[in-house]
């Protein structure tokens, strides 16, 4: 996961990428399954999404990764300015 984290933020399909290590439950194969996974965060604009969501599924070994869009609510001017600064347009 470090590497597609590395690999989108410096693409500039994102100004910044986070991981945690996290403990997921899930349903697979109709099992349910327990794993230590890797949670990747990037902030992008909503134009970079499906980019972002191109290359995580080109590089992740999931058949189906979890990729999920949360909208950005009350971010500062001055963070908004960084974020698409930063970002390829």
């Amino acid at each position: 996961m470090p590497a597609i984290v590395e690999h989108v933020v410096k693409s500039r399909l994102a100004a910044a990428g986070h991981m945690a290590h996290i403990e997921s439950t899930y349903w697979w194969d109709g099992q349910l399954e327990h794993q230590p996974e890797v949670r990747a965060t990037f902030n992008t604009t909503p134009a970079m999404f499906d980019a972002i969501q191109a290359e995580v599924t080109r590089l992740h070994p999931y058949e189906t990764p979890s990729i999920v869009a949360v909208p950005l609510h009350g971010a500062s001017e001055q963070y908004v300015h960084w974020l698409t600064d930063e970002i390829r347009r």
